[in-house]
């Protein structure tokens, strides 16, 4: 595993063991200031203040992206006054307030369905194996789909609801699915021996986070829609919902605090990309510790013995860890 794939921490702790040995050698006398012992000692030095750094500027970080996302979405039920359980909340108010079909109602519920779509799931192929002269049923199989007998035994398939005759499928062979698919029983026809047979199951539907508007970015927007929609309500129709946090005033104020918290985790995220950056250049920059690495082995090669020698092994397996 090459120095760069391992942690900072594991590298900076590897480095100090090779750098004791380095210390404690009387002839580790190398010309370049950059290898001596001083400088590497004040190298060491530089990394941990590096590695505390990026630690104490990650820390906001993560605080302040805890505060927007109870802000935004909802997080086991842990945040009901969220953007996202306020919206769904305004949604189910007008539903119940306002004719079938208002426009408004049909808007805010695309809104909210940016937020939580139904992606269909995802079909896929499964082998079941049927125990000899037993039956199995099996859920979800998909309609018009194909039902492939991967066994060298006779198998037989049915619905479970339509009463229509089974079907035998024969070794090899393949069956389709009718059209409704859903239950469907299969029954392996030998006496001794197990049978197989591969289906495509539907997994169902999930509501899933959406691709492309559930960030974070886009909830300031999506409240100024909604916002805009109930300010756009007929003036006969009194917005009154049970809920003040469902006022315009609340929602308005819901959406300044999530706009300030983009922009302060915005900073915080600048100061941590640097922080970042600054110490991944003091470990594989163009004197960081990987090149030091190399360069004090280099140094130590030229000991009696090269790369066999005892100064050479061993800061070797140091820099590994064994």
């Amino acid at each position: 595993m090459s120095g760069s794939q391992k942690t900072f921490e594991t590298r900076i702790g590897r480095y100090k063991n090779a750098d004791t040995l380095i210390q404690s050698w009387a002839d580790y006398k190398p010309s370049s200031e950059l290898l001596s012992k001083k400088s590497n000692t004040a190298f060491i030095a530089s990394v941990e203040k590096a590695n505390n750094s990026v630690i104490t500027k990650k820390q906001p970080v993560d605080e302040q992206k805890a505060a927007r996302k109870l802000l935004c979405f909802t997080e086991a039920l842990t945040n009901p006054n969220c953007a996202e359980e306020r919206i769904a909340r305004v949604l189910s108010y007008l539903s119940g307030e306002l004719e079938e079909g208002n426009t408004t109602v049909h808007a805010i519920r695309a809104i909210l369905k940016k937020i939580r779509p139904n992606y269909p799931g995802a079909a896929s192929k499964r082998v079941f194996k049927i125990a000899p002269n037993s039956f199995l049923n099996i859920p979800n199989v998909a309609a018009n789909s194909a039902a492939k007998n991967t066994g060298d035994t006779d198998l037989s398939w049915a619905e479970e609801t339509t009463g229509q005759p089974a079907e035998i499928i024969h070794p090899a062979q393949t069956a389709t699915i009718a059209p409704h698919g859903g239950t469907i029983t299969i029954k392996n026809l030998s006496a001794d021996k197990k049978g197989k047979i591969q289906l495509t199951i539907n997994t169902g539907k999930e509501v899933l986070p959406s691709r492309m508007e559930k960030t974070y970015a886009s909830i300031p927007g999506l409240l100024t829609d909604v916002i805009s929609h109930i300010e756009g309500l007929n003036p006969s129709f009194s917005y009154n919902p049970p809920d003040d946090k469902l006022t315009t005033a609340e929602l308005k104020k819901l959406k300044a605090e999530i706009e300030k918290l983009n922009s302060q985790l915005s900073a915080s995220m600048d100061v941590y990309g640097t922080a970042h950056r600054d110490r991944k250049k003091l470990y594989d920059g163009t004197i960081g510790m990987s090149e030091r690495i190399r360069l004090i082995k280099s140094y130590l090669g030229s000991f009696t013995g090269g790369k066999k020698s005892e100064h050479y092994i061993e800061f070797s397996q140091a820099i590994k860890g064994t």
